[in-house]
């Protein structure tokens, strides 16, 4: 592009691009744009070389020139417009932007890209740049002039990996749920007899862990289970229809190439083609449904979407099982500072235990009006329905992660009729006995970086899963306690109050301190923000049970809280690596529905 036609300079001059036709043949390059101004000179180039990696389209080469004595901000305007655009025509292509940039910066004008030369290129200054959005794409090394330049050549060494090389291919087994899965499964639930498991043992726990291992082992003889293998540079839109696709059009080439008939091979690549249309109109489909839906979880689905958005691999995947062991060691450290405190919760759960098995637990189940107990045990205030759990099985978040117990929310959500009957007497029992089932209590703690580079064990957030079935019975139970807390209570607390949120705490705030400001001008304000660490797990049972019991609730539900808070079996996952388990009786689970609450209450 010579400046002579544009500017009028005696001088001559301008940008250029030489191709080796070894890489890209003349056929292959398109002319996307080109500008030439005081201010800034801009050659466009695509080119479809004859190799690529699979995650580019195309490559889209912009040689850039910007004038010693140009408006640098005018000059970086221009080219970020012209770059937004290519990005948005182009969204596969490999950019490059090179050239001669005297003293601007790019990245001021574009952070996301990657500057490659780092050594001077005239003198003692570095004027010639690459950019590139991709880190340690090249290796730049100077080499001498052409000819009168003094300007130095740079020889640019390809350090890219290609997205298959960078990541190994995820595979990992799903459950397929298809409607025919899905009432197999209801009709082999319709067919259990429940009262067998109700008269082999006399224990809840045991008699929880025969229910839920059968549901497990029906979940895993009437779903299928396929083995998907995900590759780093499969396009989102690719589907099982493709892929078939493929394979047929694989099977007609051999076939044609021992037939000598390639008419079937033909039609197949063509039906490729119109596969490959059809997907991207289903997912372009797919990314309107996520933009038309309302809920914030949507909207940043749809643009995770169509940025191609992956969250980074976690550090913690090659962790081996000595820092699981660790962390586990680490989150349980209030144990041993509440020992003696713990000590008279865990007689009193100890007795209360004692004399719940010794009741009859057949009758307490056996109660066909759900009624919690024999009349030697004190009568518990919450009787749950089988409508109240049909409720909350049929509202289960299916994306949540399954816990230790295997039952996937999917299952309870399906089957909500099938299963309901069965855990009412579960849960009924429970409260009637003030024992919570030892495989509800169990937790896989999940560490969570509180920064991206963590340096030591406390900068881990642990995160409990726990059952979803017990999840579900920890929102009965906060029904009931949020309905039976005083009305006496503080009235700035807004936390689980009937008719209160932190919106209302957001507003009561903002209406004393105006208030205030507003009643002189030498008024000010000084606001005080605690955040407790680690607050979930410095709750102690035995003091958490006296306050329930000031706050009026029954003695039988304190009783049945203070063993869900007790004995605790506590594992923490790392990656693939799981540690020895730890019995914990201090603290709440993060991540449990009943934690929050107690926590309030507590404080």
């Amino acid at each position: 592009m010579d400046r002579t036609a544009y500017l009028g300079n005696s001088r001559g001059g301008g940008v250029c691009v030489m191709v080796n036709n070894s890489w890209c043949n003349n056929a292959n390059v398109v002319t996307l744009a080109h500008s030439c101004s005081p201010n800034l000179e801009l050659l466009t180039l695509k080119f479809h070389p004859f190799y690529l990696p699979r995650e580019f389209t195309s490559v889209i080469i912009n040689t850039v020139y910007i004038p010693p004595q140009a408006n640098m901000d005018t000059a970086l305007w221009e080219l970020h417009e012209a770059l937004t655009q290519f990005q948005a025509q182009h969204r596969d292509a490999a950019l490059i932007m090179v050239g001669d940039f005297n003293s601007t910066n790019l990245k001021h004008a574009v952070p996301n890209l990657y500057q490659h030369v780092t050594f001077p290129t005239r003198g003692n200054t570095t004027l010639n740049h690459c950019y590139t959005p991709y880190k340690d794409s090249y290796k730049a090394l100077a080499h001498p002039p052409f000819g009168k330049s003094d300007h130095v050549a740079i020889f640019l060494l390809p350090k890219y990996k290609q997205r298959l090389k960078q990541e190994a291919p995820v595979q990992r087994e799903v459950a397929r749920w298809t409607d025919q899965s899905v009432d197999a499964l209801q009709d082999a639930l319709d067919d259990a007899n429940w009262d067998m498991f109700q008269r082999s043992t006399d224990d809840v726990s045991k008699f929880t862990e025969a229910v839920v291992g059968f549901i497990g082992k029906l979940v895993d003889d009437t779903i299928p289970r396929a083995t998907i293998k995900k590759f780093p540079n499969q396009k989102p839109w690719v589907d099982k229809t493709i892929r078939e696709a493929l394979n047929s059009r694989t099977a007609a080439y051999n076939a044609g190439i021992i037939s000598g008939n390639m008419d079937e091979y033909k039609s197949a690549a063509y039906g490729v083609r119109r596969a490959v249309r059809e997907a991207k109109r289903r997912y372009g489909r797919k990314l309107e449904t996520q933009f038309q839906q309302s809920g914030s979880r949507s909207l940043w689905q749809g643009l995770w979407m169509i940025m191609d958005y992956r969250s980074p691999p976690s550090r913690l995947i090659c962790a081996d099982e000595s820092l699981a062991n660790e962390l586990n060691t680490f989150f349980a450290h209030f144990e041993a500072t509440s020992s003696s405190a713990n000590a008279s919760s865990a007689n009193a759960n100890s007795a209360n235990a004692s004399r719940a098995n010794a009741s009859s637990t057949n009758g307490a189940i056996g109660a066909a009006n759900g009624a919690c107990g024999e009349p030697n045990i004190e009568q518990c205030p919450l009787i749950i329905t089988e409508s109240d759990v049909r409720r909350v099985f049929k509202r289960v978040n299916t994306r949540k992660a399954v816990g230790p117990d295997g039952i996937f929310g999917r299952v309870l959500k399906a089957c909500a009729d099938q299963l309901a009957p069965v855990f009412t007497d579960i849960f009924n029992l429970s409260l009637t006995l003030g024992i919570v089932p030892s495989s509800f209590k169990r937790s896989i703690i999940v560490p969570v970086p509180k920064k991206p580079r963590p340096s030591g064990l406390n900068d881990y957030c642990p995160v409990a899963l726990t059952s979803v079935v017990m999840k579900c019975f920890e929102k009965l139970v906060r029904e009931f306690i949020t309905s039976s807390l005083p009305a006496s209570m503080d009235p700035l607390q807004f936390a689980y109050r009937h008719n209160r949120s932190t919106d209302d705490a957001t507003a009561y705030l903002l209406h004393t301190t105006l208030t205030h400001l507003d009643k002189g001008r030498g008024n000010y304000v000084k606001m005080l923000f605690v955040d407790y660490i680690s607050a979930f797990n410095t709750i102690i049972p035995s003091l958490l049970t006296t306050k329930l019991e000031d706050l009026g609730l029954h003695t039988s539900l304190c009783d049945w809280i203070s063993n869900f808070l007790t004995d605790r079996p506590q594992s923490v996952r790392v990656g693939h690596c799981v540690s020895s388990t730890l019995t914990l009786s201090t603290g709440a689970p993060q991540g449990c529905v009943l934690s929050t609450l107690l926590h309030s209450l507590y404080t």
